[in-house]
């Protein structure tokens, strides 16, 4: 289908406005999409390294809250074994943990055996041993620690234990203070953390265990370093170094920034899914379609204007040459009329023509007949002449035989008149 002259000047015009402003749309957008995942990934892991020195250093100011209570003379005594001084050190337990805010779950001393002697709970963890807790195992060997979230024995909820050496007036280790957070303290801190609508901060241990997350049933139960799709995170997260990875939870792509905490060799992830890293870019890229299909639209009537106003002399020209055409057209009918009486005519001639051909065939026949009698007779005529020779040989010689004998009577004569 051929298509007209406006309708091709306008695809042409459009396609000059068109593409160059969709190259420059979609180069646009790459750029804008790239700027803003930069951004978005020096945010959140920006995040993730204040919420990890965050982290780090509430849990090392606990520590030294710890260190302190730890040098309280009815803690000591209780250590000791001083019933009287563990009723005492209960009491201080239980005020220290009501003034701190409720984010302990319980304050005890243990003796130089592990065996829990006086506590903040009016005596409802005493005589329960941690001597194979791993923060106690530290702490009696004189190194104050952190330790690893675990779950509590008493009420069977994640806790988080910070654990300091005693000791006496002498020097020596003669049991160990704890204070146990709660696991909604670290989630105060860390899941409480929002990234875009979305997004959210976790805290892993140095086994890949969640140890914070806005999720309570991932704590202490997903394991990062086992979970299908996330090992690979689970690894940069353990490297020691932060960074940014890629990866997919629950049939979500996300993208996660990490950070080291600095204790036990526990890190920070701060992730989003990635259609959000990419939000910015996508409202932008959504306002560059609508101003796009605006400039198209009104580029597209100019154009149609434009093209118009081009076709439309065109067009009169072309209906002043349809009518010459029609003129023509008319002349071109009274020709092939003329043409026909002159086919007529020439059939007529035609007719004559052929006439004239059978006579012609029959002059040729009797010429070949002719022709093959004047090749008789020239046959004739040869032989008659190869006679005619012959004769003439033979009148030559009897010449010849006469010229011998006239010589002869000649030379007999002269011999008779010598005689």
């Amino acid at each position: 289908m051929k298509l007209a002259l406006r309708t091709k000047l306008f695809i042409f015009g459009w396609c000059l406005v068109l593409i160059p402003l969709l190259t420059l749309s979609f180069y646009s957008y790459y750029k804008i999409k790239q700027a803003a995942f930069r951004t978005a990934q020096a945010d959140t892991l920006q995040l993730a390294k204040t919420l990890a020195v965050l982290v780090k250093e509430n849990l090392s100011a606990h520590l030294s809250t710890a260190k302190g209570v730890s040098l309280v003379d009815e803690i000591k005594s209780a250590a000791k074994g001083d019933k009287n001084a563990a009723t005492q050190a209960s009491h201080y337990l239980k005020n220290f943990v009501k003034t701190t805010g409720n984010i302990h779950e319980v304050g005890f001393v243990t003796d130089s055996k592990g065996i829990i002697v006086a506590d903040s709970a009016d005596g409802g963890y005493v005589n329960i041993s941690v001597s194979d807790r791993h923060y106690w195992k530290t702490a009696i060997s004189g190194k104050p620690n952190v330790g690893n979230m675990v779950i509590s024995k008493k009420t069977k909820q994640p806790v988080l234990p910070l654990c300091v050496p005693i000791y006496d007036s002498k020097g020596d280790i003669i049991g160990t203070l704890a204070l146990v957070l709660k696991a909604s303290y670290l989630m105060e801190i860390v899941s409480g953390t929002k990234v875009g609508q979305t997004g959210y901060a976790y805290m892993i241990d140095n086994k890949g265990l969640i140890m914070a997350h806005p999720d309570p049933s991932l704590i202490m139960k997903l394991n990062v370093m086992k979970y299908k799709g996330l090992e690979t995170l689970g690894q940069h997260m353990l490297s020691g170094k932060p960074g940014t990875c890629r990866y997919n939870f629950r049939s979500v792509d996300k993208i996660a920034s990490y950070a080291p905490v600095g204790l036990n060799g526990w890190a920070i992830g701060v992730t989003q899914p990635e259609k959000e890293f990419y939000a910015i870019a996508y409202k932008i890229r959504n306002a560059v379609v609508i101003i796009a299909l605006i400039f198209i639209v009104l580029s597209g009537i100019g154009v149609f204007i434009f093209a118009r106003t081009i076709t439309e002399p065109i067009m009169r020209i072309a209906r002043g040459l349809t009518d010459s055409a029609d003129q023509v057209t008319l002349a071109s009918e009274n020709v092939s009329a003329s043409s026909q009486s002159l086919a007529e005519m020439s059939s007529e001639q035609a007719a004559s023509i052929e006439e004239t051909s059978s006579a012609l065939e029959e002059m040729s026949s009797m010429t070949k007949s002719n022709t093959e009698n004047a090749k008789q007779a020239f046959e004739m005529m040869k032989k008659t002449l190869d006679e005619v020779n012959n004769v003439q040989k033979a009148v030559n010689e009897m010449q010849e035989s006469m010229s011998e004998i006239a010589e002869a009577s000649e030379e007999t004569q002269r011999i008779i008149k010598t005689i």
